[in-house]
């Protein structure tokens, strides 16, 4: 299918000369013309209509939908939906849906860019009755770029767009028949997490890097997102007199959660809240390193970017394989492996299904061992077939 192009048709009692038929079928080619033409005849009339496309597959696509519809309309009764391009569909998308959830600016920036690219791509007067399966999977090879680009990247364009055609097909009704597409399978999953040694050379790697540390063992003990830590201010945090504080994290998509500290980051907190700037609500911060400027001391700013901090640690700790949400995979294997629930640890962890929590079931080992060790224990007692037959007369 040739996005951004609308197609003609027109009502014929014969088909001209110069239309060819390939094969007898209903789909033809037209001398002087690359597109394929679809001519049939429903209830009595003959159709001829240009699909203003050169592939075959997207023709014989577009041929289908079109028979469908006229079914619908002289059989059926349904009324002609109202077409609708894809750049209004996804400013409705962006008022309808976007803009009702709470988003963090990052995230709404990227969002904006991925939708006003797929437009491009598409084609912004495109009518969401021109995209079908077919060039929704040249769509899909071009994203991929050839194996250029990884299929994360595709997967996002892609799968906004099912989003956009799902409203428009459902709720909207403006889209006669859904196209079906998939995306590219991911194995992406990625579960590395430290050992108690890793995890002490790390923290001594970072200990010329005080405020690098302090964030290493937050995010270590409370398996928070870098984002969500970063994030952090002093009227999340709720630091009891008699008892270990907790503090409120918010996810990206700005749905908090609240957890407990450990002792260690609850002592942590503690020192940081005594030493806090005066004015400033974040409780990571970041003293520039280098020469006083005119003798004054560098003012400190909130933790947004630590990776160049971070990479002269992890080599300085020979752990080159690690990245920073690793810390997170830690405090989620740990809990696991101490026979934690899975359920308290997705709650913990702040996702948004079970699933994603699923990828650390292997390690809840000690949980399938007591389970197997059960058979190891004599069977009960069972009553014999007879025993189990007079019972059940006498309650009769």
């Amino acid at each position: 299918m040739v996005f951004g192009t609308k197609a003609r048709s027109s009502f014929c009692d014969e088909p001209p000369a110069e239309m060819l038929p390939l094969g007898g079928m209903a789909i033809f080619k037209r001398k002087g013309s690359p597109f394929y033409f679809v001519g049939f005849e429903f209830a009595g009339r003959r159709y001829r209509q240009s699909t203003r496309t050169t592939n075959r597959r997207s023709a014989e696509e577009f041929e289908r939908q079109l028979r469908q519809q006229l079914y619908d309309q002289a059989v059926l009764g349904k009324k002609p939906h109202e077409p609708i391009r894809l750049e209004d569909a996804v400013k409705r998308y962006v008022t309808t849906h976007l803009k009702t959830k709470e988003r963090l600016e990052k995230t709404a920036k990227s969002q904006a860019y991925l939708l006003a690219r797929l437009t491009t791509l598409i084609g912004p007067d495109t009518l969401l009755d021109e995209i079908t399966t077919a060039s929704v999977a040249d769509l899909k090879e071009r994203l991929f770029d050839g194996g250029r680009r990884k299929p994360a990247t595709p997967n996002q364009y892609l799968a906004t767009l099912r989003a956009i055609l799902r409203k428009a097909h459902h709720e909207w009704g403006r889209l006669r028949e859904l196209p079906r597409f998939t995306l590219y399978s991911l194995k992406n999953e990625r579960t590395r997490w430290l050992t108690e040694q890793e995890e002490q050379r790390l923290l001594a790697a970072c200990q010329n890097t005080p405020h690098l540390c302090d964030l290493v063992t937050f995010l270590l003990d409370t398996g928070a997102r870098l984002g969500e830590a970063c994030r952090l201010t002093w009227d999340k945090v709720r630091l009891p007199l008699d008892a270990v504080g907790e503090v409120e994290l918010c996810s990206k998509t700005g749905k908090p959660r609240t957890v407990p500290l450990t002792a260690r980051a609850d002592r942590l907190l503690r020192e940081l809240y005594d030493r806090r700037p005066d004015g400033q609500p974040r409780v990571f911060l970041v003293r520039t390193v280098g020469t006083q400027w005119r003798g004054t001391r560098p003012q400190a700013k909130p933790f947004t970017n630590p990776h160049g901090a971070w990479y002269t640690a992890v080599e300085a700790a020979n752990l080159y394989d690690l990245r920073v949400h690793d810390l997170r995979h830690t405090f989620s294997s740990r809990l696991v492996q101490r026979g934690v629930p899975l359920q308290t640890v997705s709650q913990l962890l702040g996702h948004a299904s079970l699933k994603m929590t699923l990828r650390y079931a292997h390690l809840a080992t000690a949980n399938l061992r007591e389970a197997v060790s059960k058979l190891n224990q004599p069977s009960p007692a069972l009553p014999s077939q007879s025993e189990a037959s007079s019972v059940e007369r006498e309650t009769q």
